[in-house]
């Protein structure tokens, strides 16, 4: 047999149930999942929240990115309070008072392949933001210009509304790990490996207690948890938030994700960080 009939029987062969168990454990990351509240002002992780508007200093300037000769202001997608996140032992070695407040342009820059950190900004803030008043959200431009041209966005020209949020230990996994199960299946025909996979990560991240008469759709946003080695391999996935109909954030279907250099993380250094969208 030579070394291509050997890769293709490997390839079509069904792997055992501790082979993907082991597998998974070795690509699981935990993380903290950011789970909104019953209702949107129903009280959740002290100074933290997605959407709505943030508690800026007044001597912060609203980030704002600029397209040829149009300067538009950044979306806001939420804050995170570090004090709360220090509560999981967990995690990378990371600052563990002050605040991250996430913006990011939500039309020009990924359309220009520019979201990177030319499109989106974290801003940290180390002492406390309580006593500051929530900053308005800037004027965005019209409906009228061609700034709000994309299918994906039906209120562009707005902020998104606050929705609160609670913080939970959870576990998540490398994707690609996911993507590489999967070729290896659908080469092969066989679908119970990737039908357990999506099982084990449905209950990873929807626990009946979050599914069950509860007011607010459930959505996906965490910080670290699963790793894309293969994109940012020097990297550690900072923050992610997904397609929310709660607060009216849509970003074709995507996540949009927030990277940052371990060292950076470790330093404090969140300017570094940039933002792409995931599937």
């Amino acid at each position: 047999m030579d070394d291509f009939e050997a890769q293709q029987r490997e390839w079509q062969r069904i792997p055992t149930r501790e082979e993907m168990e082991n597998r998974l454990k070795a690509e699981t990351c935990r993380g903290v999942q950011f789970y909104k509240t019953e209702y949107a002002d129903t009280p959740g992780a002290p100074g933290c929240w997605i959407g709505g508007e943030p508690t800026l200093p007044p001597d912060i300037d609203w980030p704002t990115y600029t397209e040829d000769d149009l300067t538009v202001p950044m979306h806001f997608l939420g804050q995170i309070n570090l004090a709360e996140v220090a509560k999981f032992d967990h995690l990378p070695d990371m600052p563990t008072t002050g605040t991250l407040f996430f913006f990011y342009d939500t039309i020009y820059a990924p359309v220009s392949g520019t979201m990177g950190q030319q499109g989106s900004q974290v801003i940290y803030v180390p002492e406390d933001v309580s006593v500051y008043p929530p900053r308005p959200t800037p004027r965005f431009p019209t409906i009228e210009t061609e700034y709000v041209s994309y299918w994906y966005l039906e209120t562009p020209t707005q902020g998104y509304a606050k929705w609160n949020v609670q913080l939970r230990d959870f576990e998540d996994y490398n994707y690609d790990c996911d993507n590489e199960i999967m070729d290896r299946e659908l080469s092969s025909h066989h679908g119970n490996v990737i039908t357990a996979l999506h099982n084990w990560q449905e209950r990873r991240f929807n626990p009946d207690e979050n599914t069950q008469n509860r007011v607010s759709s459930v959505t996906v946003n965490t910080m670290f948890g699963g790793r894309n080695l293969k994109k940012y391999a020097d990297t550690t996935r900072l923050f992610s938030i997904g397609a929310d109909p709660d607060i009216g954030f849509e970003h074709a279907g995507k996540n949009v994700c927030f990277w940052i250099n371990p060292e950076d993380l470790r330093l404090g250094r969140f300017d570094a960080s940039f933002a792409h969208e995931e599937e």
